[in-house]
């Protein structure tokens, strides 16, 4: 059996070690169910350091490096204020993946703990919106760009199925959301999405350059709108700002242009899934912020395409 890694906050005093051998300094790590992560230095340079804690958090954890190094390469931002951290080393602790990249010194645009401190976010909806309308109209080296593409049937299939096995894992009815997603199976399109689109994830130096983070379910084949939907939703029930979700969404569709409007379903039906989500997020127990209260008044203005 694999020993932990950490203690609480004491992290095991190997791991340490591991990274004194590879010639770093100043080693300052904290720990958490996923990760340990901290800043470690070498030849005056400040990094920061990100190890999985279990090898299937590692695959997830090599994805974020993978991205953040495709992206740093190949990707330029509409608004120059947003970027994408450096990935520098990479390599394995005991089969278990770690990497180092730029050390941001910042302040995430929000926290899920503290809705009423908004300024900062406030300032940058706009910064929000293009920066999730540039990632969704990604070129990638595969051709995948601008929603050209459909999921197969067999994509669809597996996307129901998990829908399906979330709401009989959640304590919540939301049977009438899953039909309207299956009858309008033909909104979905394809297309790049960071995965885990919220202001928490975007940091604001001392220069007012903001880098987007958490890259770990980022993806070049994901789904069309699931950035927008996704933040959308947080803010809503996580949050607990319907009227900052709102004001973000509004941004959104100010800033994103399209010769076909019926484009935006796709929207209105990625909503959809983050409900469903949603409940299966509360229903799981590690999530201690989400209101089901504005889960149920979310889904109901949706069913009512009020939103």
């Amino acid at each position: 059996m694999r020993k932990n890694l950490f203690e609480g906050d004491q992290i095991d005093y190997q791991v340490l070690a591991y990274f004194e051998n590879l010639g770093f300094k100043d080693i300052c790590l904290s720990s958490n169910w996923r990760h340990i992560v901290g800043s470690v230095t070498r030849d005056d340079q400040r990094y920061f350091v990100k190890l999985a804690t279990t090898p299937d958090v590692g695959k997830s954890t090599q994805n974020e490096y993978i991205w953040n190094l495709m992206m740093g390469q190949k990707v330029r931002f509409s608004d120059p204020h947003i970027s994408i951290p450096i990935s520098y080393e990479q390599g394995y602790y005991n089969g278990l993946f770690w990497f180092t990249s730029q050390f941001i010194n910042g302040e995430p645009l929000a926290h899920p703990k503290d809705p009423y401190r908004t300024q900062l976010l406030e300032q940058n909806l706009d910064l929000i919106a293009k920066t999730a309308c540039d990632l969704m109209l990604l070129r990638t080296d595969d051709g995948l760009s601008s929603g050209n593409l459909r999921p197969s049937s067999q994509e669809l299939a597996s996307i129901f199925s998990r829908l399906e096995s979330w709401l009989a894992d959640s304590y919540y009815q939301a049977t009438d959301v899953l039909a309207y997603l299956k009858l309008h199976a033909n909104d979905v399109a394809k297309s790049p999405i960071h995965g885990d689109y919220v202001p928490w994830h975007i940091l604001v130096d001392h220069s007012n350059i903001a880098y987007l983070i958490d890259s770990e379910h980022a993806s070049v084949d994901g789904y069309k709108f699931y950035d927008i939907a996704y933040c959308y939703h947080r803010l809503y029930t996580k949050f607990k700002r319907p009227d900052i979700a709102s004001a973000f969404l509004k941004q959104f569709r100010a800033i994103y242009t399209s010769s076909n409007e019926s484009e935006l379903t796709g929207l209105h039906w990625m909503i959809g899934h983050r409900i469903i989500g949603g409940y299966l997020d509360i229903s799981s127990g590690n999530d201690k912020f989400t209101s089901v209260e504005l889960q149920y008044e979310l889904q109901q203005r949706w069913l009512n395409r009020e939103i």
